[in-house]
C-alpha cells in the first residue's frame, strides 16, 4: 500500500515540474512586457532541428563600461537593463549583478557573458537564450538575408521568463 503510494507522489511530481515548465512559458507570453530589439546576421544551418535562424542582436555587445566595479566573473548571471531609445527599439542602459527594480517602460533580462570574455576587450558579449529562432522550412535563408535590417519581438515576464514572438522588417 505505501509502496503504491510513493510510486503515485512521484509521478504527480514530475509532471508539476513539467506542468510549471511548459507552464511559465506560455504565462510569459500572457504577461510579459513586449519590448523589440534590433537584430544582426548571423548564417547557420542544422539538418536535425530543421530551418531556424540564428540571431544576434545590437544589445549582445556591451560597451565594458556599464559593467559596476571590476569584471570578476564570467559564470554568474548578469542583469541587463533595458531602455526604450528614441524609436520602437530597447538599448542597454546598465549591468548588474543583482536583479534591479526597473519602472516606466525599462526592464530587466538576465544574460550570460560568452566564454572567453576578458577585460581586455572592447565590448562584454552576452546571450539572453533569444539567439535561435525556428521557422517554416525553406524561409531561413531569406530570413538571414534580412536579419541585419530586422526587429524582434520578445516578451519578457515579470518573473524574468522570456519569449521571443516574431521577426519583423
Amino acid at each position: 500500500m505505501m509502496r503504491m503510494l510513493s510510486w503515485k507522489v512521484v509521478v504527480a511530481l514530475q509532471l508539476a515540474v513539467l506542468l510549471f515548465i511548459s507552464g511559465s512559458y506560455y504565462a510569459a507570453g500572457m504577461y510579459g512586457k513586449e519590448i523589440a530589439i534590433k537584430t544582426k546576421p548571423v548564417d547557420p544551418s542544422d539538418l536535425l532541428y530543421g530551418d531556424y535562424v540564428t540571431l544576434n542582436y545590437e544589445i549582445s555587445d556591451v560597451d565594458p563600461s556599464l559593467w559596476p566595479g571590476k569584471w570578476k566573473s564570467r559564470d554568474e548571471d548578469i542583469y541587463v537593463v533595458l531602455t526604450k531609445d528614441k524609436g520602437q527599439h530597447y538599448t542597454v542602459k546598465k549591468l548588474s549583478k543583482e536583479r534591479p527594480e526597473v519602472s516606466g517602460s525599462d526592464v530587466a533580462i538576465k544574460a550570460q557573458a560568452a566564454p572567453g570574455w576578458s577585460e581586455t576587450k572592447e565590448t562584454i558579449s552576452l546571450t539572453y537564450g533569444l539567439e535561435r529562432f525556428y521557422v517554416k522550412d525553406n524561409t531561413g535563408t531569406a530570413l538571414e538575408k534580412k536579419a541585419g535590417n530586422m526587429t524582434a519581438v520578445v516578451k519578457i515576464a515579470p518573473w524574468g521568463q522570456v519569449r521571443l514572438l516574431e521577426l519583423k522588417d
